[in-house]
C-alpha cells in the first residue's frame, strides 16, 4: 500500500461507525481521525495526503502500529515491530506498545532481537521445533539462557509442563 496516502493506510480496515455510515464515508471525520493518529504516533512528516512509500521506514512502521492500535484491540501480535528502523522510531514504537498495554491491550511480540525482548517483554516464551522450551518472566532469564533455548540447547528441567494445546505434530 506504499502508493496510497498515509490517511488511507492508517485507516485501512476500520469498521467502526465513527468514520463511516454503512457504505458512506465521512471524509471530514476520516481526515480528522487520520491526522489525530499521525499526531499521536508522531508520524513525520505529519502530512496525511503524502504517499506512505515516501516516508522513512521508521515512519512507515509507525503508520502500521497506529493502524493496529487505533481500535483499542484486546490483543495485538507485533511481528518484528522495530526491525530495520532507527533508534528514534524504535523508541516511539516501544512507547506506543507500552501505552497500549497500560490501556489493557495484550501485546504478543515476536522478535529475533533479544535486546528488544528484554526491553519490552514481561514474559518470554521460546518455541523450538513446535514445542515451548522456555516460558518465564523476563526478570528470571539471562541472555545466555534465551540464546541456548533459541538454539534448542535447553535443560528439560527448565521446559514448562505440557500446555494441553495440540498441533498437527503433537503437543505445543
Amino acid at each position: 500500500m506504499a502508493n496510497q496516502s498515509v490517511e488511507h493506510n492508517i485507516l485501512l480496515g476500520r469498521k467502526d461507525g465513527s468514520i463511516a455510515r454503512g457504505p458512506f464515508r465521512r471524509r471530514a471525520l476520516e481526515r480528522r481521525e487520520a491526522q489525530s493518529l499521525v499526531d499521536v504516533y508522531d508520524v513525520r512528516p505529519a502530512d496525511i495526503m503524502r504517499p506512505t512509500g515516501l516516508l522513512s521506514g521508521g515512519n512507515q512502521q509507525k503508520v502500521v502500529v497506529a493502524r493496529a492500535l487505533a481500535g483499542s484491540p484486546k490483543v495485538i501480535i507485533a511481528d518484528e515491530p522495530t526491525q530495520g528502523v532507527d533508534a528514534e522510531a524504535r523508541a516511539a514504537i516501544h512507547r506506543s506498545l507500552f501505552r497500549a498495554t497500560a490501556e489493557g491491550t495484550s501485546v504478543v511480540a515476536v522478535c529475533s532481537d533479544f535486546d528488544e525482548l528484554f526491553e519490552i517483554a514481561d514474559r518470554i516464551v521460546v518455541l523450538c521445533n513446535g514445542r515451548v522450551v522456555l516460558d518465564r518472566p523476563r526478570n528470571s532469564i539471562t541472555p545466555e539462557q534465551l540464546m541456548a533455548a533459541s538454539l534448542g540447547i535447553h535443560d528439560e528441567a527448565e521446559a514448562p509442563p505440557e500446555t494441553g494445546f495440540r498441533t498437527k505434530k503433537g503437543h505445543l
